[in-house]
């Protein structure tokens, strides 16, 4: 598990694409990509403005675009999904200064949130830049991409999430004193009790869904038994959350639709008006297809990930 930084231009006027899926090198400059890798997580900077580019029109004529006012800040948290490779169909870009850049060299990113912001005098700070530089040549040979640390890239992220916007407002959680619980060794359940608060932390950025919010963790349900986090997506759906005891697969997809069914009944909720997630360390392909057919989604989060987490809280590294 890496962390990146990634300084992109702002997209150029009358584009929607934001570029928050995928991260691109320019030809000569693939070099900076190299180790970049599936599950990494990367933040996204994006400039305040940028050259204009050549483009041509619907009539054919050719034409100098601007970019449009960019965040000046980090705009996007996201997962890395591929490496970087080659992408042959990319023509060069020309700039109005006279240069060109070939960005053919790509790798694919899913952007898990785009609504908070990290101003530059923060990215400054945390990363050690002059408070005057604005990330101009950033990186190996103005590649624009970096690798930094875990403790930046959490202390960045802290300040991204608490300058989300659209956030919904706080409301009275359903209430719990129940303690979690667990079978298995004292080490397994320190690992599923890390899990279970990194889940409830914050669930957008564990789950790489948006919108996403704690409710209860360790919550009572009728009957005796419990649900481990109790969620509401962006939609106001009631979302049981059951982390992975390496239960049967079949008792652990009983055991979670259970738990929605009696969430729907406490809460007031409508038939099917829930969702029901296991979440895991790993889910093999097997569990995936299981819990698809019965409506359950899988979630798998990386322990060198959480384990990060909990050392940027604790003032701990991961091992300890």
């Amino acid at each position: 598990m890496r962390y990146w930084i990634s300084a992109q231009a702002p997209p150029l006027e009358g584009s929607s694409d934001q570029e928050f899926d995928r991260l691109s090198l320019a030809a000569g400059r693939e070099a900076a990509g190299g180790e970049l890798a599936p599950g990494d997580h990367v933040l996204v900077y994006q400039s305040k403005s940028s050259r204009a580019v050549r483009r041509r029109r619907a009539d054919g004529a050719e034409a100098w675009v601007q970019t449009v006012a960019g965040r000046q800040g980090i705009a996007a948290a996201a997962e890395v999904e591929g490496r970087v490779i080659h992408d042959p169909k990319i023509r060069k870009t020309a700039y109005v200064d006279g240069t060109e850049l070939h960005w053919c060299w790509r790798a694919p990113i899913k952007a898990f949130s785009t609504d908070g912001h990290v101003p530059l005098s923060d990215v400054n700070r945390i990363l050690g830049f002059k408070p005057t530089y604005n990330f101009g040549g950033f990186a190996y040979r103005d590649s624009g991409l970096r690798e930094i640390e875990a403790a930046q890239y959490w202390a960045l992220l802290e300040i991204f999430r608490s300058n989300a916007k659209g956030v919904r407002p706080p409301r009275d959680p359903i209430r719990s004193s129940r303690p979690f619980e667990s079978s298995g060794s004292s080490q397994g359940r320190g690992a599923l009790r890390l899990l279970v608060d990194y889940v409830a932390a914050d669930p957008t950025f564990a789950l790489r869904e948006a919108g996403l919010e704690t409710l209860a963790v360790a919550h009572e349900l009728p009957a005796g038994d419990s649900a481990d986090v109790v969620l509401e997506d962006r939609a106001g759906t009631v979302v049981a959350v059951q982390v992975d005891a390496e239960e049967d697969h079949l008792a652990m997809i009983a055991h979670t639709s259970i738990r929605r069914a009696m969430l729907e009944l406490e809460m007031g909720r409508g038939r099917g008006q829930s969702r029901a997630f296991v979440v895991a360390y790993s889910v093999s392909q097997e569990m995936r297809n299981l819990c698809g057919s019965y409506g359950v989604e899988c979630f798998a989060v990386d322990e060198d990930l959480v384990r990060s987490w909990k050392g940027h809280r604790t003032g701990t590294s991961p091992g300890e």
